[in-house]
């Protein structure tokens, strides 16, 4: 517990380090490779997956000294689309450049840039990458993409949550009923509440777009509703799960939750395991191997069998259910 809070308050001194600025904060810029990298809107601060993401650069730059960084905090898609645009028709001043869009939100306006008619587009310009992660890139852009299952982690959830509180109803908090990262959570956790005999679950959307995962205090406002009807609750939203622990920090034994992308077992009591995303493994690995020979392996999908997620919880599932877990999340993985 003592070491998640200092986690927590190095990710959010790191947030703080780099929001001098909402359009960009540099280091080192007379590196020679170039890396620019854009968070969804909000989404610094959710104590999950993007100050992951932030820990995972944060981790590069202190061990790569020939790399330049660049963070970009948008606070609305459009302005990200104008970041993104201005980068890729600006010159590469000699330096190879990666951009990372950092959120399955931008796969629209990525397709829409670049192929818009007498838009820059990349195929004149091959010192300039563009990495897009979470998204299984439906459009077959010529950029790279990374991207974590954890259809298999939320399937081990979904029994844990179970047999602890099966025979009461649950629900499933999602973001929004677009993003994939969220449905494949979603998907695999009813599967696994299902497959281990829970009752009734049912399922919300915070919001149609990516808004959903900023909704913190009506996620806490609905909170009363919700735990009159249920005995568990799965939150899949980003910075809006946290009105469901604050709730419980302030309502305890109301109803038991699972944490997100982290441990998050130190924010409440209920929390009886965490669907963990290392997402800064992932990057601080991807990324590397950018820097050493400017290319990104490709890769469809990493989950549970590449140890790039996990669930987490006091009673650890035996080896023979993390097999069948895995080759669920691969069987639903590919026939997506």
């Amino acid at each position: 517990m003592k070491m998640n809070r200092i986690i927590a308050v190095i990710l959010c001194l790191a947030a703080l380090a780099c929001s001098c600025s909402k359009q960009e904060s540099v280091q080192d810029p007379v590196a020679g490779k170039q890396i620019r990298v854009m968070f969804s809107p909000g989404g610094i601060g959710d104590q999950g997956y993007n100050d992951l993401i932030l820990a995972g650069f944060q981790k590069l730059r202190m061990d790569r000294s020939d790399v330049s960084l660049i963070f970009h905090m948008p606070d609305s898609l459009p302005q990200a689309q104008e970041i993104f645009t201005d980068w890729l028709n600006g010159a590469s001043g000699g330096k190879d450049e990666l951009f990372v869009l950092a959120s399955s939100d931008y796969e629209s306006m990525l397709s829409e840039v670049l192929e818009a008619p007498g838009g820059a587009g990349l195929s004149d310009n091959r010192q300039k990458q563009i990495l897009l992660m979470e998204s299984s890139n439906p459009d077959s852009l010529p950029v790279h993409t990374l991207r974590i299952s954890i259809y298999g982690a939320s399937y081990l959830a979904g029994i844990s949550a179970a047999k602890e509180c099966g025979s009461s109803p649950a629900l499933v908090m999602a973001a929004n009923p677009h993003d994939k990262p969220v449905l494949s959570a979603v998907e695999g956790f009813i599967d696994g509440w299902t497959s281990a005999g829970g009752s009734q679950i049912d399922t919300v959307c915070m919001a149609n777009d990516w808004t959903g995962f900023i909704k913190y205090e009506e996620a806490y406002s609905r909170m009363d509703e919700w735990s009159r009807k249920y005995g568990f609750i799965f939150p899949v939203a980003g910075g809006t799960n946290n009105g469901i622990y604050k709730y419980l920090r302030e309502n305890q034994s109301q109803m038991k939750t699972a944490g997100m992308d982290v441990d998050q077992s130190y924010l409440c009591a209920d929390i009886i395991g965490s669907v963990l995303k290392h997402i800064d493994k992932l990057v601080y690995d991807a990324i590397s191997e950018w820097i050493d020979d400017g290319s990104i392996r490709e890769r469809s999908f990493c989950g549970l069998a590449e140890g790039y997620s996990e669930w987490l919880c006091d009673v650890k599932a035996d080896s023979a259910m993390v097999e069948k877990a895995i080759k669920l999340e691969n069987d639903y993985e590919e026939g997506r």
